[in-house]
């Protein structure tokens, strides 16, 4: 987790919140990259690479990008579950990112502040809950979502994520070289366009970058945190 901190040069606001933290399209989108690549934590996108698809246009790599992932599944979010469950919810995130302050030795900030971090936190997750997953009776199957897309394309398309960044910190380990240089013969084929370009795209626009950063570090930590075993007692 110090690598991805001192890699991706953005601030993370719950463990440094008095230092600002700037919407920067590039620095997010390797954070995001990164996540994914290096850690194997989904967040805004989630992302799988098909090196041998055989489609017409012969492209190297194929990179499927669905949508997002969330923390809590939308049952958790319903009117009659989430007043109920809130407070259980909010104590989980809290308790998380008091788990990441004493990691990274920070101090508890004003707790207050804290616990609006974490309500932003579960907010941003019932938005991705509730609004960005297809139905699975419903989901298209990849071999009809047959649309691939340049790099380029998808700047134009969702412009709130710098692509070629994305791609290939997706595919970087940290400190190390990337699998494939990301150029204008890649093909991206993006599944429910509807919520993984445009959804997700004006969300990423009007959420402030210390709520998306805050929630990146929150499930990367969290994917950490599951995969390690514990140590021998």
């Amino acid at each position: 987790m110090e690598q991805l901190v001192d890699h991706t040069n953005i601030n993370v606001p719950f463990l440094y919140p008095d230092l600002e933290t700037i919407k920067d399209k590039s620095a997010i989108s390797k954070l995001i990259g990164y996540a994914k690549g290096q850690f194997g934590a989904n967040n805004f996108l989630t992302t799988f690479v098909a090196p041998d698809f055989k489609d017409p246009d012969n492209a190297p790599f194929l990179y499927y990008i669905d949508q997002p992932h969330p923390i809590f599944d939308a049952a958790v979010y319903t009117d009659d579950v989430y007043p109920v469950q809130m407070e259980g919810i909010l104590c989980e995130i809290f308790a998380t990112e008091v788990q990441m302050l004493h990691k990274f030795k920070c101090k508890i900030p004003e707790i207050l502040y804290f616990q609006m971090m974490a309500s932003d936190i579960v907010e941003l997750d019932r938005i991705i809950s509730t609004t960005m997953q297809q139905d699975s009776i419903v989901r298209r199957q990849a071999e009809r979502n047959y649309n691939p897309h340049s790099v380029a394309e998808l700047g134009v398309t969702a412009d709130q994520i710098d692509w070629t960044t994305f791609l290939q910190s997706a595919m970087t380990r940290l400190g190390g070289n990337p699998l494939a240089v990301v150029d204008a013969s890649w093909k991206v084929i993006i599944m429910e366009e509807e919520i993984t370009l445009n959804a997700l795209n004006e969300l990423l626009e009007q959420t402030p970058a210390s709520t998306i950063v805050n929630y990146v570090y929150y499930k990367t930590f969290s994917k950490i945190e599951t995969d390690v075993p514990a140590p021998p007692v």
